[in-house]
């Protein structure tokens, strides 16, 4: 079993937390990797949540258990494994409490993830105020020309934009792209991984790795191949085809890459997104 849990503390109450909840219709008002959600039914027990990021496809997920004012808990099943994720409140004292993000993969190949793998979409958690917040700090009151936050925000947009304008001749979402490019770069060195594995290369959420690996999969792109080492694996191959596309697809989205970082030396963008990419502890 892989497991990785978070948690921030905070003075709201477990009521204002749960109407954050229950209130799905307007996750992305304050999760900003969410351009469309919907809700099979109400906020309980075998409802099933349609979330889809920008620009990438739906991520289906299945409300196994919701307690009010207390937890919920989703769940979302692919090729033998469940992903778990319980969203708990804690209370700590009479005045503060500790929203809980916790996520469980149990089944075969449950152990080769990593904490890499942590989904993101659910990791910003409510502030005092029931705003979304970062755990241990307060946002700055800069105006919105001068917070990084925000150009950063913008600057995404924009690019995510850019991109999705560049694939879609080729019939490829941003995600679908990143899976594909990683999936057949990972085969020129000579490794066939199984999903677990890409979502790690990508940096990809694994039960939206799930969901589009089945698309690239009705695309003719990607095949699943039996591991002869362990039947019960599952290795993933590109086909011909995405072999032809995905060289295709890089070169459009560098094309688009070029032309978005071109303002900026190039040494400064890899040099300050890397930073970010990767922190140093």
């Amino acid at each position: 079993m892989w497991e990785y849990e978070h948690s921030i503390e905070t003075s709201a109450t477990p009521e204002a937390i749960w109407r954050l909840w229950a209130d799905v219709e307007n996750w992305g008002t304050w999760n900003a990797e969410i351009e469309k959600i919907e809700m099979s039914g109400p906020f309980a027990a075998g409802t099933q949540i349609t979330m889809t990021p920008p620009g990438n496809d739906p991520v289906l997920l299945h409300i196994a258990k919701a307690v009010e004012d207390e937890l919920f808990v989703d769940e979302a099943s692919f090729n033998g494994l469940l992903l778990r994720t319980t969203h708990r409140i804690d209370r700590i004292d009479q005045d503060r409490i500790r929203v809980v993000y916790r996520m469980e993969i149990t089944g075969t190949g449950a152990d080769e993830a990593e904490p890499a793998d942590r989904p993101g979409h659910h990791r910003r958690l409510a502030r005092h105020d029931g705003r979304a917040g970062r755990a241990g700090s307060e946002l700055m009151p800069l105006s919105p020309g001068d917070s990084p936050g925000f150009l950063l925000w913008h600057a995404t947009l924009r690019w995510q934009r850019d991109i999705a304008t560049a694939l879609a001749p080729l019939d490829l979402t941003h995600v679908q792209f990143v899976l594909l490019a990683c999936a057949w770069w990972l085969n020129t060195q000579g490794e066939h991984p199984n999903q677990l594995a890409l979502a790690r290369q990508a940096g990809t959420d694994v039960k939206m790795t799930s969901q589009v690996l089945r698309t690239l999969e009705h695309k003719g792109l990607i095949e699943r191949e039996v591991d002869p080492a362990d039947t019960r694996a599952k290795r993933l191959r590109v086909t011909d085809a995405g072999a032809d596309l995905a060289p295709r697809a890089i070169a459009a989205v560098e094309h688009a890459d070029a032309q978005f970082f071109q303002p900026v030396p190039l040494d400064d963008a890899v040099a300050l997104l890397g930073r970010l990419a990767h922190p140093e502890p």
